[in-house]
């Protein structure tokens, strides 16, 4: 038998696999030293550099915070301590904006003795109100509108969180849970009867206050702080949103 002989005993040559590559193949020794630990490092840090050389954005570093906060032990304390400070912030702006002569303290007790002296709704034109175009008259104005607001606030965050509680999907058509469907129609519904009634009475008392005293001023700051208001109830919502979708 000859060496050309395909029956001879010599050993067949190994099949190699389809992705196998010959070593003389150009550009192997360059692909090989890609792949190595020391390029791929050099290659992430020079990727890696200009985002390392930028400042974080809020959201970025809003969620470095979340994440130290959740891996932390301290994680009640320091919401705790949050709380109160937001509690106490809460408690110098009412006191300090809202006309309560003997403070939140005081007004509680009489409440609770059912000995409340508040003045009841001026009329918008009243001549008295001329003498004081500050943002206090303008909220006892339009205490309707501010209670409007408030009742929109709470509807809109029960919807929210019957929706999250309830897994109700956003797509029309698809039918709800009944927890949710009692939710709205027993909660939701009356308040926003409610908030659209007072919210009506509101502006046209407040609108009628502005025009007769040309108190544009106090009126316009009155309505930004409540849609500052909404937006906030709005932005925390959407919070809440997104992180029921990440869990």
């Amino acid at each position: 038998m000859t060496a050309t002989d395909p029956s001879g005993g010599g050993s067949a040559p190994r099949p190699t696999s389809g992705d196998a590559e010959p070593p003389n193949v150009p550009g192997t020794i360059e692909r090989l030293a890609d792949m190595g630990p020391i390029a791929s490092e050099a290659k992430g840090s020079t990727a890696a550099s200009p985002d390392l050389d930028r400042p974080l954005t809020l959201a970025e570093t809003w969620s470095d915070f979340a994440g130290w906060l959740q891996s932390t032990r301290w994680q009640r304390p320091i919401a705790a301590i949050a709380l109160l400070v937001a509690g106490a912030l809460a408690w110098a702006v009412i006191s300090a904006v809202v006309p309560w002569p003997e403070g939140i303290p005081g007004t509680v007790q009489r409440v609770l003795a059912m000995d409340v002296g508040w003045a009841p709704l001026p009329i918008p034109d009243d001549p008295r109100l001329g003498a004081d175009l500050s943002l206090m008259t303008a909220a006892w104005v339009g205490a309707p509108l501010v209670l409007s607001a408030f009742w929109f606030a709470a509807a809109y965050h029960l919807d929210r969180e019957s929706r999250r509680a309830f897994g109700v999907s956003r797509i029309p058509g698809v039918r709800h849970s009944t927890g949710y469907t009692a939710m709205a129609v027993l909660l939701v519904f009356p308040l926003m009867v409610l908030g659209l009634a007072s919210g009506a009475w509101g502006v046209f008392m407040l609108g009628t206050w502005a025009i007769a005293f040309g108190a544009w001023g106090p009126a316009g700051f009155l309505v930004a702080l409540l849609a500052i208001f909404g937006l906030v109830v709005r932005l925390a919502n959407a919070a809440l949103d997104r992180r029921a979708g990440a869990s």
